[in-house]
């Protein structure tokens, strides 16, 4: 009995480890979509109340962005499952998007297309002023900051956290 206990204690450790090499793995980058019209960006990240959240940004043509939309994000083996999406400025549900993750390659993958890995550097541009956009930027690490719960929203008299481009 206790070796049954002792393999399925070692056995979720590994899967726990796993995971979070998986989201080490993605973190930190700005990843690039093409499946949008002129593209997608995605950032995962990790709150400081280790929620792992990703802001997708719909980019627009002569626009940096025409939209915003945050996640919640589950870890299922490879598969990379997008959440209780919310547009940050309508609040309007969005669906469930569903990535893959290829450890060899290194990659993201969405319906069999590689996501490239835009940059090394955390970009997401700030949605509060849509349509009129600014061109700032928000500070993720301030971000990363602030306490939020699943399935929400950023406010805006909390997120004082852009930066210039």
């Amino acid at each position: 009995m206790s070796k049954i206990l002792l393999n399925i204690l070692c056995f979720s450790l590994f899967i726990s480890i796993d995971k979070a090499d998986l989201f080490q793995s993605i973190n930190n980058k700005t990843w690039f979509e093409t499946e949008e019209f002129a593209g997608a960006s995605i950032v995962f990240y990790e709150t400081a109340t280790k929620l792992k959240k990703a802001i997708r940004q719909i980019q627009g043509s002569g626009v940096y962005i025409t939209s915003s939309e945050i996640y919640d994000v589950k870890l299922d083996g490879n598969k990379l499952i997008l959440f209780n999406g919310l547009n940050l400025i309508s609040s309007e549900k969005l669906a469930d998007i569903n990535y893959f993750y290829d450890k060899e390659k290194e990659i993201i993958t969405k319906n069999n297309k590689p996501l490239e890995v835009y940059t090394e550097e955390l970009i997401l541009y700030d949605w509060k002023n849509l349509p009129n956009y600014t061109g700032k930027r928000i500070d993720l690490n301030k971000l990363k900051k602030i306490t939020i719960e699943k399935n929400s929203i950023y406010d805006w008299k909390d997120l004082d956290v852009s930066v210039k481009k």
